[in-house]
């Protein structure tokens, strides 16, 4: 179950990324942040925040 909880995680982790970068490059080429690049720059970071705490939780739950 912890090495679940890791390969989620880090799944979690690389899935919100993928929705963070392309909202920044939005960003950046057009300047002021649209409604629609916000809302998948929050949820892109909800879901990388989450990944990291599961990630977390499974290695700290995880005994050598």
């Amino acid at each position: 179950m912890k090495r679940i909880s890791i390969f989620i995680g880090v799944v979690a982790a690389l899935i919100g990324v993928t929705v963070i970068l392309p909202a920044l490059a939005n960003y950046g080429r057009t300047g002021p942040m649209a409604n629609d690049a916000l809302k998948f720059l929050l949820l892109g970071s909800l879901v990388s925040i989450a990944g990291g705490s599961a990630i977390f939780h499974g290695v700290r739950k995880r005994k050598a």
